[in-house]
């Protein structure tokens, strides 16, 4: 959204525009969880009594949520068990502490807190690709600069950093 924004304005050098990584919605309960939650319907067990997920006026993860639980025909029915939070990792605290049985998190958020476990990924078509922009600034100060640091994050060791903390890399040519 705000790549489109900078584009909008005129602030990106076109060329440079790159989508560099996608990421995953997923669901995930705390690591000694004994629920039985593999899909979202299950999030509708009595069992599950709170949902931790980014607010979705206005946390780009609470809005994937809604999309792909409005999907799934499911939104209705789980809002009363929501708990918004003000980003996916205050969501993903709130499972890893025993506040609420669940939370709808990116699968980068998993990578880097042992204290939970992947439930279930949401499938891709349900809600709008996640997707990791990335561009030189026609503004920038040091645009061969910013371009060298656009290769080096469309690389091969840039890109096996991004996959070690959840993200997928999207290989594309840098012009």
């Amino acid at each position: 959204w705000d790549m489109n924004m900078l584009a909008a304005g005129g602030h990106v050098i076109g060329e440079t525009r790159r989508e560099l990584l996608r990421n995953t919605l997923v669901c995930v309960l705390e690591r000694s969880s004994t629920l039985r939650v593999v899909s979202a319907t299950d999030l509708l067990s009595d069992d599950v009594r709170r949902i931790a997920i980014g607010d979705p006026a206005h946390v780009p993860a609470g809005i994937y949520a809604k999309e792909a639980l409005e999907h799934m025909g499911l939104w209705a029915d789980l809002g009363r068990k929501f708990i918004p939070c003000i980003d996916a990792r205050a969501a993903l605290v709130q499972v890893k502490v025993g506040s609420v049985e669940a939370a709808i998190v990116y699968a980068s958020d998993v990578a880097s807190a042992p204290a939970v476990k992947l439930a279930f990924r949401f499938p891709p078509a349900s809600h709008s690709p996640i997707i990791y922009p990335a561009c030189v600034l026609k503004e920038s100060p040091r645009p061969k600069a910013a371009k060298a640091f656009l290769d080096f994050l469309n690389s091969n060791h840039a890109a096996e950093v991004f996959a070690a903390q959840g993200f997928e890399p999207i290989r594309n040519e840098v012009k």
